[in-house]
């Protein structure tokens, strides 16, 4: 899995276009911010000379902007695991008068 380490706009995935007598025109591209998971769930998956670019300092920015990162281990689900024990509730007196 790749993380994003510093922000950029994916010039290779618009998310908005134009159709114009000529083609497609891109209006707006996607934004990574640091953090992130690329590429987006809903992008199709780089070509591995778009992820060397960009894991690279090749690129427009001329710093990597991409790291790989080992998937986590997913954690044990909830019935797994056992619940905390807590003391039970103690009774206050009152007072009588």
């Amino acid at each position: 899995m790749y993380i994003v380490i510093k922000a950029f706009y994916d010039l290779s995935d618009p998310v908005k276009v134009k159709v114009v007598k000529e083609g497609v025109l891109p209006l707006k591209y996607r934004l990574y911010l640091a953090g992130d998971v690329f590429p987006h769930p809903a992008a199709p998956f780089p070509t591995q000379e778009r992820v060397a670019e960009l894991a690279g300092s090749s690129n427009k920015q001329g710093a990597p902007l991409i790291a790989w990162v080992e998937d986590p281990e997913p954690e044990a689900p909830a019935e797994e695991q056992e619940p905390k024990k807590t003391a039970p509730k103690r009774k206050t007196r009152t007072k009588k008068e």
